[in-house]
């Protein structure tokens, strides 16, 4: 499953950080988040993003409520015009956040993984990328985002 590997948390102190393995799922002692919380191919989560954003997985009143801000008024740290919804990140504000539109879901994976679904026009985006942090919440993403709702 690979060796772990360090991320550096603090750039300030390079000693300070978190080892992340792939081989942690397989762990039952640690908790499945942080780094290592699914394994599977990107078609079967494409399939799951599919589901969720325009399928029969969840009944509709559930859907708007997973894809709906959660946190009121309280925005996300670092995250200006963003909120939390049950399923990721909830677009609050476009213009405060740089996305294209109100309504935008995403969230991305620490081994960089990222996932985008506009309710709007039921399109959803998948990308999996082997760059961590850069393919999670970089300028990969970004550049990526852009192309496809821009």
């Amino acid at each position: 499953m690979g060796e772990p590997q360090k991320v550096y948390n603090d750039p300030d102190n390079p000693d300070k950080g978190d080892l992340f393995s792939p081989g942690r799922i397989f762990l039952r002692d640690r908790p499945q988040c942080a780094g290592s919380s699914m394994a599977g191919t990107a078609q079967d989560f494409m399939k799951l993003m599919d589901a969720l954003a325009v399928g029969d997985l969840l009944k509709p009143a559930t859907r708007d409520a997973a894809f709906a801000n959660q946190i009121g008024g309280v925005n996300r740290p670092k995250d200006p015009g963003q909120k939390f919804g049950f399923v990721g990140a909830v677009i609050d504000d476009a213009a405060l956040s740089g996305w294209h539109r109100k309504g935008l879901l995403h969230w991305g994976g620490i081994w960089g993984n990222n996932w985008m679904i506009d309710p709007a026009t039921n399109t959803t985006v998948v990308v999996m990328t082997n760059t961590m942090r850069e393919g999670c919440n970089g300028p990969f993403r970004d550049e990526m985002r852009d192309a496809v709702f821009g």
